[in-house]
């Protein structure tokens, strides 16, 4: 048989061809897993992977995944402000929202005693809005004998559910001593004392002060309108008996409360 004699260039050519085929005669598809795709070494055969997440060396692993779009979330209603002021025989109410989301309407709701409330009137709103609002009610006295009355907001979403607002005191008849038109509850308080000052007091500069049983100043607000029902945090301060002063002017008015722990 005939040998075939090859040059230099010609063996080296051959043996690059030989080197190829072996390669390609190695290599192996890519095995597709259950959550990821295994890219391994064609010739060390060293990647290994697992359909947990596992990955050992020289082995790529993606880990497959799901996209959601998102869902943006309602905000509930915001109520910025909430104010009750009398004004000859009415008693108006005035509040404000900075966002409404879901929010059916508002009832106001009115008291004699600050515990058993009932409907006063029914505000509607005109759906969701992101920005500020303002509502007015009010309310004719002239068929009402109570010397006091109470109002809140009850405030009803779209599924029925609903939320109250803080209470607003309205003292409806007059005197002319301001210690006794003001009311300071609750007594005993534990954390928040509510003033309400007398009508005439209203949109006026008002100083209040929190004096304990050794004659000293331990708190003091300045109001330069004042509203007719402020809240003041006394929760701070040991329990005891104290005394709130209210002053407008040369009009002074003072209530005593007890401290509770």
């Amino acid at each position: 048989m005939n040998k075939l004699y090859l040059n230099p260039a010609g063996k080296f050519f051959l043996h690059a061809i030989t080197a190829i085929a072996l390669i390609i005669l190695q290599f192996k598809p890519i095995p597709i897993h259950a959550q990821g795709l295994v890219f391994k070494d064609p010739v060390l055969q060293t990647g290994q992977a697992k359909a947990d997440g596992a990955v050992s060396m020289y082995a790529f692993w993606f880990k497959s995944f799901s996209y959601q779009t998102p869902v943006q979330n309602k905000l509930p209603l915001i109520v910025s402000s909430f104010t009750a002021k009398k004004t000859n025989s009415t008693v108006v109410l005035n509040w404000s929202t900075e966002v409404e989301k879901n929010t059916s309407h508002f009832v106001v709701e009115r008291s004699n005693n600050g515990t058993d409330f009932t409907d006063a009137g029914v505000i509607f709103t005109d759906g969701d809005v992101d920005k500020h609002r303002e509502y007015r009610f009010t309310d004719d006295l002239k068929s009402i004998a109570n010397t006091i009355l109470y109002y809140r907001l009850k405030i009803v979403d779209l599924n029925g559910s609903y939320k109250q607002s803080a209470v607003r005191i309205i003292r409806v008849t007059d005197n002319k001593d301001a210690a006794a038109r003001m009311i300071v509850y609750p007594n005993p308080v534990v954390n928040d004392v509510r003033v309400t000052l007398p009508a005439s007091w209203q949109d006026q500069p008002v100083t209040i002060q929190v004096i304990n049983s050794n004659g000293t100043e331990v708190k003091k607000v300045e109001m330069f309108r004042a509203g007719q029902t402020e809240i003041f945090v006394i929760g701070n301060l040991p329990a005891g008996l104290y005394v709130i002063k209210a002053s407008k002017g040369t009009e002074v008015a003072v209530q005593q409360v007890i401290k509770a722990r």
